[in-house]
């Protein structure tokens, strides 16, 4: 309502939209490493008036260390990449079995002259996020895409890896790359570059068949893995138990 203080969402694309700013005025690691935290406090003090107007002046100065927190932990720990920004909050487009996807990526860096995609995550359970699956992890070609956000950004932006970003005390960033982008990130999975292309074109198969099963209204039940059913709590909804599957 429009009496309500700001939940988890609007504190979210709050800090988004800081970032965004962030990184509009630092658009490469030797800008960013030149920036300053008054100035990235006062990018959050604008962020915070211009969307928050209607609360109480007090509730707008606490929030400004809600969003500069994380937004300067991951200052400090984006500095030790080299790269160069070439899109922030940018939106490409991806069709599927006819169907076009409109995609608003949060940012797309040039690493080694390759585009690397970075999806910011807030949420409680950003830490838990899981990497996509790479080659040596897929046992069948029509097996399920663990990750479809990563895999549509990445064919939809032509690029040679993706990472999210996990944002909070102890930033972190967990996704899978060409061996070109030359990434050392810990939890940054490496592909090899000649086998990128194949790669991708894994997963543009699993999401061809995903938003085609959607489309004929195909609903099949089809866990990942068996280890998922042990904390379902829909058992006596399941079609898989009774199926024997």
């Amino acid at each position: 309502t429009p009496h309500s203080f700001p939940d988890a969402s609007d504190q979210g694309a709050l800090v988004h939209e800081i970032l965004q700013q962030v990184y509009l005025c630092a658009g490469s690691s030797s800008l960013l490493n030149q920036i300053t935290q008054d100035q990235v406090r006062t990018i959050c003090t604008t962020c915070i008036e211009q969307n928050f107007q209607r609360f109480p002046a007090a509730f707008r100065d606490a929030q400004v260390n809600v969003g500069y927190q994380p937004v300067w932990n991951w200052i400090e720990f984006d500095r030790a990449r080299t790269f160069d920004v070439d899109a922030l909050e940018q939106t490409y487009t991806i069709t599927l079995q006819g169907v076009e996807f409109a995609l608003r990526l949060d940012r797309v860096d040039r690493v080694n002259d390759s585009p690397l995609v970075i999806d910011y995550k807030t949420g409680r359970h950003a830490g838990e996020l899981s990497a996509l699956s790479t080659l040596s992890a897929l046992e069948e070609r029509g097996a399920s895409v663990q990750n479809p956000q990563l895999a549509a950004y990445v064919i939809a932006s032509n690029a040679r890896g993706a990472m999210f970003a996990r944002l909070g005390a102890r930033p972190r960033v967990t996704g899978i790359a060409s061996s070109e982008l030359s990434l050392t990130d810990r939890g940054v999975d490496q592909v090899a570059a000649d086998s990128w292309s194949e790669q991708v074109g894994v997963w543009h198969a699993q999401l061809n068949d995903l938003v085609g099963e959607f489309v004929s209204g195909y609903a099949s039940v089809k866990p990942r893995s068996a280890s998922l059913c042990k904390h379902c709590h829909l058992s006596s909804f399941c079609r898989i138990e009774r199926s024997g599957g």
